[in-house]
């Protein structure tokens, strides 16, 4: 008998500001190709995202991010009748809805409080098979009792904190990329902005990063490496003493950081990534959601912040080694996890136990 091939259908929220749900559901796409690899994946993207011509999988492209377009997402569901939906940090009831009702199993993933309220709501809940989020527990705040009690009456679970999706480095892969860029392990500071197309008092977060990276280039012994980010807008910066990098897909930009001497990072997924991999980071926010996050480490002394105005100027004190080595014996404390491989483990168990390649209705 023949099984048919298992589809996966990614729905990441998808601007021309952000990249971290796009780059998340990557990350995943690629694990759930090394677990099944006749696995079909499919995509729904907007078409203005700087990535959304370069996705390497079936790609949809609508005139706006998917949560937008209720009726079109609608249509793919149906047509493509996937096994497994997932949202990352998107979707509206309806399409959650739309979902169940062609079998698939549902995802949501969040990756703080607001989110994970919103996945929360009675309706969304209800066509939710699994809400994962894609934080460590010390970044959350408590569920509060009145959202417990809502998962206690549709029996449903609570959200799961698994911690940040990244691509672990492997060795030999992370030299041939120190190598490439003729960088030496330990010896070189990274600074990246985010996506490139964040701004701040109308002008872009990584404008700031590359004044901070020239002026730090000044004023330190090491390498400096910037990363401007694919949705970075203008044409690279020429510097004689920044090493300028264009962009970088998961696996490169990781081993970079897990190489790095000490990264300058926003709020983002990115920052969490480098202190699961012991690297120190000064984090700067560059959304309004990155604040509450950066705080949180703050809290557990695993980085040190600065906002961006000051960035240029405060930088180089910041990367004292002095501070630089507290920040690393205080992430000893409190260690962090690669959420990918908790995810791909939940998924492959709710495929087993709903046996979905073989009740699929045709």
């Amino acid at each position: 008998m023949t099984i048919e091939k298992k589809r996966f259908l990614f729905i990441p929220v998808s601007s021309v500001e952000g990249i971290g749900e796009y780059m998340r559901s990557m990350i995943l796409a690629s694990k759930i190709k090394q677990r099944w690899p006749d696995a079909e994946i499919k995509f729904i993207l907007n078409q203005h995202a700087q990535y959304a011509n370069d996705c390497p999988y079936e790609t949809v492209l609508l005139e706006s991010s998917p949560t937008k377009h209720v009726n079109p997402v609608n249509r793919v569901i149906e047509n493509f009748k996937p096994d497994i939906v997932i949202f990352d940090a998107s979707g509206r009831k309806p399409q959650l809805q739309k979902a169940k009702q062609v079998g698939a199993i549902t995802v949501f993933i969040s990756q703080h409080a607001k989110k994970r309220r919103r996945g929360m709501k009675w309706g969304r809940m209800k066509a939710t098979d699994l809400h994962f989020v894609a934080q460590p527990e010390y970044t959350m705040p408590e569920i509060d009792l009145f959202s417990s009690f809502k998962c206690k009456l549709q029996k449903k679970l609570l959200p799961k904190c698994v911690g940040v999706v990244f691509d672990s480095p492997e060795d030999d892969f992370a030299d041939s990329v120190l190598k490439q860029f003729q960088l030496e392990s330990k010896s070189f500071i990274i600074l990246n902005a985010g996506s490139g197309g964040h701004l701040h008092d109308g002008q872009l977060a990584a404008d700031f990063f590359y004044e901070a990276a020239e002026s730090l280039a000044e004023n330190t012994n090491k390498q400096v490496v910037i990363l401007m980010g694919p949705n970075y807008p203008k044409e690279l910066p020429k510097s004689e003493k920044v090493r300028v990098i264009s962009r970088l897909d998961n696996s490169n930009f990781i081993s970079l950081i897990s190489h790095s001497y000490a990264a300058v990072l926003s709020g983002g997924d990115t920052l969490l990534q480098a202190l699961a991999l012991n690297t120190p980071v000064i984090a700067v926010p560059v959304s309004k959601d990155q604040p509450a996050r950066i705080a949180a480490c703050e809290k557990k002394k695993i980085v040190k912040s600065v906002e961006i105005s000051e960035l240029a100027e405060k930088l180089p004190r910041l990367l004292d080694e002095t501070i630089l080595s507290e920040l690393k014996k205080q992430m000893k404390i409190t260690p962090s996890k690669n959420g990918a491989e908790t995810i791909i483990e939940q998924l492959a168990s709710a495929i087993q136990s709903k046996k979905l390649c073989k009740n699929r209705k045709k």
